[in-house]
């Protein structure tokens, strides 16, 4: 297992100050990151002891790292997305709509059937592994944050 401080030093700078911002956030909520070498680079999974979830994912692909957050209890903060910037709501929009929620024998048998989404008004049941996955930039970085505060305090009421 790689320390997160290799993680961060082998990282492109223009992100580092939000990796380390981001570990605090989920370090103080009891998330650990799991870290992978692969063939694109570097996978980050963040996860909890008990119950043993991932709350988010970074990955690294030919355009840059992308996060991708498990918005399981999205439903409980919908109107988080209406204040998205518009890169992000269309990043949301090309996810594919969650097909369990369309026929519950297709996919994968042990996935939770899609998050629920909110953009401009549209209810939308969409994949929970492409609905919360954003190309890495600057203005993103809060909104990003706020999506990860919103999850931690709704698995919180869970535990």
């Amino acid at each position: 297992q790689m320390p997160y401080s290799d993680f961060i030093e082998n990282t492109d700078p223009i992100y580092q100050d939000f990796f380390i911002q981001m570990n605090i956030l989920l370090a103080e909520n009891g998330y650990t990151p799991k870290i992978e070498l692969k063939k694109t680079g570097y996978a980050v999974s963040f996860v909890s002891e008990k119950p043993k979830k991932t709350i988010a994912n970074l990955v690294t692909r030919k355009k840059g790292i992308h996060v991708r957050i498990y918005g399981d209890n999205s439903e409980n903060y919908l109107n988080i997305f209406s204040i998205l910037p518009d890169s992000m709501k269309k990043e949301i929009k090309k996810a594919s709509t969650c097909k369990r929620h369309i026929d519950p024998s297709s996919c994968n048998q042990r996935c939770k059937m899609g998050i629920m989404i909110d953009l401009d008004g549209e209810l939308d049941k969409k994949c929970r592994f492409s609905a919360l996955f954003f190309l890495l930039e600057d203005e993103k970085y809060p909104y990003i944050t706020s999506l990860l505060k919103n999850e931690i305090i709704e698995r919180k009421k869970l535990i």
